[in-house]
């Protein structure tokens, strides 16, 4: 089975069916990464009854007043292996 893993720096309640919808598609195990976010209740909680894909956080850190966000890729890479797709959303904030 194909392994993709998406890691972003925020993940909308909306975004759960396109996902999971994906994943169903493509017959893939799909697993998402992102950081919590307190800023707004319309994020996505893991574990939630509509999410077909795995849904983990990840520790993020943002340096000086939220202008540059620091997203630890290598240990999602070493909790996962290798895996058969990445897709990292570009963002100018990311290092």
């Amino acid at each position: 089975m194909t392994k993709i893993v998406l890691v972003d720096q925020e993940m909308p309640h909306y975004r759960a069916q396109v996902l999971s919808a994906l994943q169903e598609s493509l017959s893939a195990e799909l697993v998402v990464y992102s950081p919590p976010n307190w800023e707004w209740q319309h994020f996505l909680e893991p574990g939630g009854d509509d999410i077909r894909f795995q849904h983990k956080r990840i520790k993020a850190k943002w340096f000086p007043r939220k202008k540059l966000l620091w997203l630890n890729y290598f240990k999602i890479l070493a909790k996962e292996g290798r895996p058969d797709i990445l897709i990292l959303r570009h963002w100018v904030r990311h290092p």
